[in-house]
């Protein structure tokens, strides 16, 4: 066969596996009014309402439902998208919702909590403290409100759940407040408070004026292996904005581990996250973005993943281009392709593929930091992945599924923006499935298809055909993703034929009746799940396509890694 009708062969099998791929998004939440920024920040909720699904929070801090700029959160179910819970700032300008997160279960009630930000909420007017309000999963009522000390402090402007940091078996919370000014003008700081009863347990604080200390915050795990959880907080703004981010014991507040980026403007730390065990050592590991990293081009942007056991750097994953801006936001992903390690994500919402700004948002493999598979926004500036998060499990199918923020996206209106749920991963295992009944040929025969190799990315598999008649001048690999009919065809009988769309490759045969064809699949993380429906049509006598006709079984491959 020629090189050329190989690689038509070959642009055929893509064109038709990208075509007709979805992202598996399971759920897709809107904003519904202009500059509503919903998907900014969003988070996985754990299971608010005790059905078995994990559910989502979203945050719109533009909403207006109670006031200009008042901001709302909504928590969604993970079992059918349907709204569990609304919840409202209170003034004008809160910006309520700026930051969500799911708080894990803080007063031990058996459901599991949530935490909401309103960095400009004043708790005396016109001071913009700033709040943080945690919020009952069974009920939606409030647990406690927690405030900034000081005017201006933005207390809110990040929060997490930080995990059950000193044992008492209520999960606690961890909020930042990035123009704290106890250490020096807007060095910053991050609080831990306890869940059982709202009492501060510790309060860190940036290194000196301007460090920005508590743009991120996020529950670390237990990243020393001494049974109690850890948090860990970044600050972009520390030296020359080259950045830091510094991991504390939940035990007794001491650092465990400090982390620096590697230049000025770097803005290391501006995203931080526990990332799992990533490398099955026993230790929870982490994972730092830096914005404005240079690497791979001007602000390209990277994220950083370390060791929990003894703060070694494990792997680095960059931007593609100048001005992806990835590690805007990074997180855990939990383990999406189900090879036992703990996988991440790292959210690049200045990314290109469908128009400037369009955004993506990158999983990557916790045992290399390979890439897995990319999600890509819609249009121009919609800034998908201006915000990633772990969903944890909405579909309770024992796999781990993520959630991304989109706030550009102008569905509603300009920049409504939109959260996107992803629930089918690359945790498709690579499947071949020879299945269908063949046709008798002209010489009595019985055409059979076969494959050399796995339908995984990155590799090629050889379509085989044998048992077509001596005769034969040519057969037909015909690709595609059909659907499977049972019919007479063409006074065939006994046949199972499968129905356009096709894409036929013609195929020389042998003097023995078999012909094969090798079938690169390609190194595309977006083709993980893909099926595509392979069949031989043999032409028994004459010229292509002529009658008499017989046909193989079929086989459907689904690509996975």
């Amino acid at each position: 066969m020629s090189d050329q009708l190989i690689r038509s062969t070959l642009l055929a099998i893509s064109l038709l596996a990208g075509a007709t791929h979805a992202q598996g998004t399971g759920f897709r939440f809107d904003g519904d009014s202009n500059s509503d920024f919903l998907g900014y920040c969003v988070d996985g909720a754990g299971d608010v309402n005790g059905d078995g699904y994990d559910d989502l929070i979203v945050g719109a801090y533009g909403e207006d439902r109670t006031g200009t700029n008042t901001g709302t959160a909504w928590v969604f179910s993970g079992r059918d998208g349907v709204q569990l819970r609304v919840l409202d700032g209170t003034n004008a300008g809160d910006n309520f919702g700026y930051s969500v997160a799911g708080a894990g279960d803080v007063d031990d009630d058996g459901y599991a909590d949530v935490i909401v930000g309103a960095p400009q909420q004043p708790l005396i007017p016109g001071s913009g403290n700033g709040e943080a309000r945690v919020v009952s999963g069974f009920d939606g009522a409030t647990l406690y409100t927690l405030n900034g000390d000081g005017p201006n402090d933005s207390f809110g402007f990040c929060v997490d759940g930080a995990g059950d940091v000193n044992g008492d078996g209520h999960e606690d919370v961890i909020i930042g407040a990035i123009e704290d000014d106890d250490q020096g003008l807007s060095c910053g700081s991050a609080r831990v408070v306890s869940g059982a009863d709202g009492s501060v347990l510790y309060t860190f604080y940036g290194d000196s004026a301007g460090d920005l200390l508590g743009w991120s915050v996020s529950k670390a795990g237990d990243v020393n292996g001494d049974g109690f959880d850890d948090v860990i907080a970044g600050m972009p703004g520390h030296g020359d904005s080259v950045g830091m981010a510094r991991v504390y014991s939940g035990v007794d507040g001491t650092v465990l581990h400090t982390f620096t980026g590697g230049g000025a403007g770097d803005q290391f730390g501006i995203s931080v996250s526990g990332a799992g065990d990533t490398n099955l050592d026993g230790f929870d590991d982490l994972i730092v973005g830096a914005v404005g990293d240079d690497g791979n081009g001007a602000n390209a942007g990277s994220a950083k993943v370390f060791s929990g056991l003894d703060g070694a750097p494990l792997f680095t994953v960059y931007g593609d281009s100048p001005e992806d801006g990835a590690g805007l936001s990074v997180s855990s992903a939990g383990d999406v392709n189900g090879d036992w390690f703990a996988d991440v994500i790292v959210g690049t919402p200045g990314a290109t593929h469908n128009g400037p700004g369009s955004g993506a948002a990158r999983i990557h493999s916790g045992l290399d930091g390979s890439l897995l598979r990319v999600l890509h926004g819609d249009a121009v500036g919609d800034t998908f992945g201006a915000c990633v998060s772990n969903a944890g499990d909405i579909d309770a199918d024992g796999v781990y599924d993520v959630i991304v923020g989109a706030p550009g996206v102008d569905r509603a209106d300009i920049d409504s923006g939109s959260a996107y749920v992803f629930d089918r991963l690359p945790h498709v295992p690579a499947v071949e499935n020879i299945h269908g009944t063949a046709c008798v040929g002209a010489d009595g025969r019985l055409p059979r298809i076969g494959y050399i190799g796995h339908a995984q990315i990155g590799t090629v598999i050889q379509i085989t055909l044998r048992g077509a008649a001596i005769s034969t001048p040519v057969a037909g690999l015909a690709v595609g993703h059909a659907t499977e009919l049972p019919l007479d065809f063409l006074g065939l009988t006994g046949c199972t034929v499968y129905t356009e769309p096709f894409t036929t490759v013609i195929v020389p045969t042998d003097s023995f009746g078999m012909a094969s064809i090798s079938v690169l699949i390609a190194n595309d993380p977006g083709l993980f799940g893909v099926a595509v429906e392979f069949q031989w049509m043999i032409v028994d006598h004459g010229a292509p396509y002529s009658l008499p006709l017989s046909f193989s079984d079929a086989m459907t491959l689904i690509y996975g890694n």
